[in-house]
């Protein structure tokens, strides 16, 4: 039986990113309006591509590993002693990941679309 999370088991089946070539993938994320993500392959992907990333960081450091460029959003719950650990993390659970609220990456959300539709707007006028 395939492992499914229980968040997985909230976010609708046409929200996911089924299994994919790296290219399918790349391809997929070029269609993004906005990715939003963990620190992970596919942020890197998206941000190469130019498509706006709410980059969701926990056990490392943005600084390092975010991603560049306008229009891109971090989310991370500063003033954790532990990080970076790089996953391996001291504690029995990622209390760094864990203590991100949902609405602050909301909001990187709304940050990322509403400069979408500044930018497009600024296109439209000139």
């Amino acid at each position: 039986m395939k492992y499914v999370s229980a968040i997985q088991r909230q976010v609708p089946e046409s929200h996911m990113i089924p299994p994919t070539s790296l290219r399918e993938l790349a391809s997929l994320l070029e269609r993004c309006k906005v990715v939003i993500t963990n620190d992970n392959g596919p942020m890197h992907i998206a941000t190469g591509l130019g498509v706006p990333v709410v980059g969701i960081f926990g056990p490392t450091e943005p600084v390092w590993f975010g991603p560049l460029g306008e229009g891109n959003q971090v989310v991370i719950q500063p003033g954790f002693w532990c990080r970076p650990c790089f996953d391996y993390c001291l504690f029995d659970q990622p209390y760094c990941l864990r203590t991100i609220k949902v609405e602050s990456v909301f909001e990187a959300a709304a940050k990322a679309l509403n400069a979408l539709l500044v930018s497009s707007e600024a296109k439209e006028t000139a």
